[in-house]
């Protein structure tokens, strides 16, 4: 069910720049220390 999905997400990814690839990076990055910082909380 999910692998059509997977290969197409992971197609993506492949095909994206290392700037972009780093951009996702640090947003994800910030996404989840906010998360932790209000889980501590």
């Amino acid at each position: 069910m999910y692998d059509g999905v997977m290969d197409k997400l992971r197609k993506l990814l492949l095909e994206l720049s290392r700037r972009q690839k780093r951009l996702i990076q640090v947003v994800a990055d910030v996404v989840l220390v906010w998360v932790a910082l209000w889980m501590a909380f």
